[in-house]
């Protein structure tokens, strides 16, 4: 996976992450149009990397929770909290950044 190494710049609603991948794929950001959201499992996969160098060295700072794409009834969606290292359910108007990721392919 490659993933958007700085965050989007403000957290945002659920709904609007779908619009900001698009803006991300529109522009072939990275040279890639394959930008989508994460799953909870993939944003947590950032937590076993190398337990000796913080994610703050490979990543942005400031910006801890984070939407995955993953669904959780009709007006909830998962969410993953990176400094805590937890995934929990908020509803779909609570603001949280996003951090796209793309295959390799």
């Amino acid at each position: 996976l490659t993933w958007q190494q700085a965050a989007s710049p403000y957290p945002l609603p659920w709904q609007e992450a779908a619009a900001y991948v698009e803006q991300l794929n529109a522009k072939c950001f990275g040279g890639k149009t394959g930008w989508r959201l994460p799953t909870v499992n993939e944003l947590l996969s950032l937590l076993d990397e190398n337990p000796l160098q913080p994610l703050e060295a490979v990543f942005s700072t400031g910006q801890k929770w984070f939407w995955s794409a993953d669904l959780h009834g009709k007006i909830e969606r998962w969410y993953v909290n990176l400094d805590m290292g937890y995934t929990a359910t908020q509803d779909m108007g609570c603001l949280n950044h996003i951090r796209a990721v793309c295959s390799l392919k």
